[in-house]
């Protein structure tokens, strides 16, 4: 997964929200920001596309600007139930997440949807007698 390239894609929406709440700006479906659900196969690759996203001198790595949350089934419960939270008015919440969430979970105020189209499938290798845990491109 090419983590720079969904950072460059989350600048550009983040950029183009943040016009949304310049003063001149009187349209009510512009006066809160909505959120960014990235879909990613596992644990690994959401903290790998976390530390991408708040390298020093990126937008998404401005705590004024944006707030990055992880969600994941050993993300700790508190942490979880925020994600269900609105990030504030000229803030853009950030969710990386699993593809478990694609059909368990509904975050109300995602406008926009990133999907990695890889998930981890188990699949049994034969030449070692032993189930694995694969990344596979998704159908």
């Amino acid at each position: 997964i090419d983590n720079k390239f969904i950072r460059s894609l989350i600048s550009k929406i983040v950029d183009d929200q943040r016009c949304d709440f310049l003063p001149s700006s009187t349209d009510k479906a512009h006066t809160s920001s909505g959120a960014i659900l990235v879909f990613l196969p596992g644990l690994a690759e959401i903290d790998a596309l976390s530390r991408c996203l708040n390298e020093e001198g990126t937008t998404s790595g401005d705590e004024n600007i944006c707030t990055i949350m992880k969600l994941h089934s050993s993300t700790p419960r508190s942490d979880q139930e925020k994600v269900f939270r609105p990030a504030g008015r000229g803030k853009v919440k950030i969710v990386l997440a699993t593809n478990i969430a694609e059909t368990s979970v509904t975050i109300p105020d995602v406008r926009h949807v990133i999907d990695s189209c890889r998930v981890k499938e188990s699949r049994y290798n034969s030449s070692t007698r032993i189930k694995e845990l694969v990344t596979v491109w998704t159908s």
